[in-house]
Protein backbone atom coordinates (compact mmCIF):
# COMPACT_ATOMS: atom_id res chain seq x y z
CA UNK A 1 0.00 0.00 0.00
CA UNK A 2 1.23 3.37 -1.09
CA UNK A 3 0.49 6.43 0.43
CA UNK A 4 1.12 9.80 -1.32
CA UNK A 5 1.67 13.29 0.67
CA UNK A 6 0.61 16.40 -0.48
CA UNK A 7 3.09 19.45 -0.47
CA UNK A 8 1.11 20.66 2.84
CA UNK A 9 1.40 17.57 4.43
CA UNK A 10 4.94 16.88 3.85
CA UNK A 11 5.91 20.31 5.30
CA UNK A 12 3.97 19.95 8.48
CA UNK A 13 5.55 16.23 8.78
CA UNK A 14 8.77 17.44 8.56
CA UNK A 15 7.69 20.47 10.90
CA UNK A 16 7.18 17.69 13.35
CA UNK A 17 10.50 16.26 13.00
CA UNK A 18 12.30 19.11 13.69
CA UNK A 19 10.15 19.98 16.57
CA UNK A 20 10.79 16.40 18.22
CA UNK A 21 14.22 16.83 17.74
CA UNK A 22 14.36 20.26 19.22
CA UNK A 23 12.59 18.81 22.04
CA UNK A 24 15.39 15.61 22.31
CA UNK A 25 18.16 18.00 22.04
CA UNK A 26 16.55 20.07 24.69
CA UNK A 27 16.16 17.33 27.29
CA UNK A 28 19.14 16.11 26.28
CA UNK A 29 21.29 19.21 27.10
CA UNK A 30 19.16 19.25 30.41
CA UNK A 31 19.82 16.49 31.50
CA UNK A 32 23.80 17.17 30.79
CA UNK A 33 23.41 20.45 32.98
CA UNK A 34 21.23 19.14 35.93
CA UNK A 35 24.01 16.70 36.03
CA UNK A 36 26.93 19.08 36.05
CA UNK A 37 24.95 21.08 38.63
CA UNK A 38 24.56 18.07 41.04
CA UNK A 39 27.94 17.73 40.92
CA UNK A 40 29.03 21.38 41.27
CA UNK A 41 26.32 21.66 44.25
CA UNK A 42 27.46 18.21 45.88
CA UNK A 43 30.69 19.40 46.04
CA UNK A 44 29.88 22.68 47.62
CA UNK A 45 27.26 22.36 49.36
CA UNK A 46 28.87 18.80 51.17
CA UNK A 47 25.56 16.76 52.20
CA UNK A 48 23.00 19.89 51.92
CA UNK A 49 20.33 20.06 49.55
CA UNK A 50 19.92 22.18 46.43
CA UNK A 51 17.05 24.58 46.60
CA UNK A 52 16.95 24.13 43.07
CA UNK A 53 15.14 21.32 41.38
CA UNK A 54 16.89 19.48 38.35
CA UNK A 55 15.14 20.83 35.24
CA UNK A 56 13.81 23.90 36.95
CA UNK A 57 14.98 27.69 35.75
CA UNK A 58 17.95 29.33 34.94
CA UNK A 59 20.37 30.37 37.90
CA UNK A 60 21.05 34.00 37.86
CA UNK A 61 24.51 33.09 37.09
CA UNK A 62 23.83 31.13 33.85
CA UNK A 63 21.20 33.43 32.63
CA UNK A 64 23.55 35.83 32.93
CA UNK A 65 25.88 34.31 31.13
CA UNK A 66 23.80 33.30 28.50
CA UNK A 67 22.62 36.52 27.79
CA UNK A 68 26.60 38.03 27.82
CA UNK A 69 27.11 35.12 24.68
CA UNK A 70 23.47 36.28 22.98
CA UNK A 71 24.35 39.68 22.79
CA UNK A 72 27.96 38.85 22.06
CA UNK A 73 26.98 36.80 19.22
CA UNK A 74 24.17 39.48 17.94
CA UNK A 75 27.01 42.08 17.57
CA UNK A 76 28.83 39.25 15.45
CA UNK A 77 26.14 39.27 13.21
CA UNK A 78 24.60 36.19 14.09
CA UNK A 79 21.05 35.91 13.05
CA UNK A 80 18.50 35.28 15.52
CA UNK A 81 17.17 32.14 14.61
CA UNK A 82 19.74 30.18 14.62
CA UNK A 83 20.55 31.69 18.57
CA UNK A 84 17.59 31.03 19.52
CA UNK A 85 17.68 27.11 18.41
CA UNK A 86 20.90 27.12 19.85
CA UNK A 87 19.71 28.39 23.28
CA UNK A 88 16.48 26.95 23.10
CA UNK A 89 14.87 30.31 23.66
CA UNK A 90 12.24 32.21 21.49
CA UNK A 91 13.33 34.56 19.10
CA UNK A 92 11.12 37.22 21.07
CA UNK A 93 13.52 36.15 24.08
CA UNK A 94 16.84 37.44 21.90
CA UNK A 95 15.60 40.82 21.10
CA UNK A 96 13.89 41.61 24.75
CA UNK A 97 17.65 41.63 25.44
CA UNK A 98 18.14 44.92 22.84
Amino acid sequence: MEMTLSKRQKARLESIIKQAEMILREASASATRSAGARKANSANTKGKKSARAAGSRRTAADAAALRKEILAARKKGARVAELAKKYGVTQSYIYQMR
